[in-house]
């Protein structure tokens, strides 16, 4: 398919959706052709049509459009998922059904595209998440959130072509005077006629606009005499190129966060942090009824819209995954801006070696010199796992320090699972209680005994060893230091 369009491969799958189709229809109904005509038989005129070559023939039209016209694999993406509800006619409800027919509408909006990524140096993605994110606006704003909307929209085009943010507002203000936002791709070509003028005569984009504007009565000389005048002091001064400052977007809002308590705990019930925002303008006024939008990878954060102060109050609820969670915000057309870091911890004070967690302990005799592995899992009372932290193995205190197994190691950390393990042997026959404590909470907990002694056959281990009850079959849970 990709050499027959004479596209690339994720060019032809594209453009096989584009006329309502798939891989798997295209290969249906080529393996439903199972009678092939002589290219001498002549079609009877009542025969039904040929679908495979319809289909074939509707997917080359498409792909010569996307060739001559330069059509990015983006491009053609965006279309389809939701430029066609928004490019041609952005005040009509369109089928979604129309994304698979193509007008002279649709070839005047992919060109003005085109046209648009010719003209620039930045990558297209850029054009095109402009268009989803004005798409996007609520359709109503409150008056300091459209100031920002219309500033950023500004600062956005001019970046893409290069020009000023000025020059940009000038024409915007006079293709839509009401919102004063660049939303369709007639306002879009627009605005390129008359950045392709300004960059060719050296004129600004309010001289162009006025002499385009002149009216065709006779009685109208101070008009043409004004636009004149603006014409010849373009012509005349050295005009200076206006460079886009770096990082001129983000600061069009400013803003300050406090987040109370800086630190919660991974998985507990009602556990909550306050973040207070306060949103300024450039020179310090509050933003009014402004929404935000926050980002959180740990946990929930409630979105909202400033007071009247300009202020903020959001509440976060932590998940259970430990870390640091950066906390971004975004406005409309703003990217994403860091506000505050908060720590999802676990409760050091409460961690502990739940039995369910822990080693069995072996139930015969162990013979002397032999090793035995014991394991636990620590974590705290809401779940969380002690990672990283320093844990102690001991004998139960009534151990006599004499003649008593050996622990290897007798502290150390555990890993990023909560998982700690040594290995213990002895040399003194006898039935040892070995625990285990946390030194950050100082709780504890005690494995069953551990039977030792001298083994002279599996048979007489057997007699020797009394079956285990019941009772000890459990674990004990007490929580104890060592």
């Amino acid at each position: 398919m990709a050499v027959y369009a004479g596209l690339d491969g994720e060019l032809a799958i594209l453009v096989l959706n584009w006329v309502d189709s798939s891989v798997y229809q295209l290969l249906r109904q080529v393996c439903d052709r199972t009678d092939f005509e002589s290219p001498a038989t002549e079609r009877r005129r009542d025969e039904p049509s040929d679908s495979l070559l319809e289909l074939l023939a509707v997917v080359r039209q498409r792909a010569e459009v996307v060739s001559t016209l330069g059509l990015s694999a983006a491009l053609v993406g965006d279309y389809l998922d939701y430029g066609y509800q928004v490019w041609v006619d952005p005040l009509t409800i369109i089928d979604p059904s129309q994304k698979y027919m193509f007008s002279l509408r649709i070839l005047y909006a992919m060109t003005t595209l085109a046209r648009a990524f010719s003209m620039s140096k930045q990558p297209e993605q850029k054009l095109l998440d402009f268009l989803r994110q004005v798409h996007s606006l609520p359709p109503k704003l409150s008056a300091d959130a459209l100031r920002v909307v219309r500033q950023a929209a500004a600062i956005k085009l001019a970046e893409f072509f290069a020009w000023s943010a000025q020059e940009v507002s000038e024409c915007v203000r006079y293709i839509d005077p009401e919102t004063q936002v660049l939303k369709t791709l007639e306002q879009l070509d627009l605005l390129m006629r008359v950045y392709q003028l300004s960059m060719q005569t050296g004129m600004d984009a309010r001289t162009i606009l006025r002499i385009g504007t002149l009216p065709e009565t006779t009685d109208a000389s101070e008009a043409y005499a004004e636009a004149a005048e603006l014409a010849l002091l373009s012509q005349t001064r050295t005009r200076v190129p206006v460079v886009q400052i770096p990082g001129e977007l983000n600061q069009l809002v400013r803003m300050t966060c406090i987040v109370t308590p800086t630190e919660v705990f991974a998985g507990k019930p009602g556990e909550k942090a306050i973040i207070t925002m306060t949103l300024t303008d450039a020179q310090g006024a509050a933003l009014k009824g402004v929404a935000v939008d926050w980002h959180s990878e740990l946990g929930t954060i409630t979105s909202g819209i400033t007071d009247t102060k300009g202020v903020l109050t959001a509440e976060y609820s932590p998940g259970k995954v430990l870390g640091t969670d950066s906390l971004y915000f975004s406005m409309s057309l703003l990217e994403p801006e860091w506000a505050v870091s908060i720590d999802v911890i676990a409760d050091v004070n409460s961690m502990n070696f739940p039995t369910g967690l822990m080693s069995p302990v072996p139930t015969e005799v162990v013979p002397l010199g032999q090793e035995v592995t014991l394991y636990a899992t620590m974590v705290d009372q809401y779940g969380n796992l002690g990672a990283n932290m320093l844990v102690d193995w001991a004998w139960e205190q009534e151990t006599d320090p004499e003649e008593r197994p050996t622990i290897r190691p007798t502290q150390g950390f555990t890993n990023h699972k909560g998982e700690t393990t040594v290995d213990i042997t002895s040399d003194f026959s006898g039935e040892f209680q070995v625990g285990i404590r946390s030194l950050a909470s100082g709780l504890g907990t005690l494995f069953e005994p551990i039977r030792f002694g001298v083994m002279q056959g599996r048979a007489d281990s057997l007699e020797q060893t009394a079956p285990p009850s019941d009772s000890d079959a459990g674990i004990s849970s007490t929580e104890q230091g060592s």
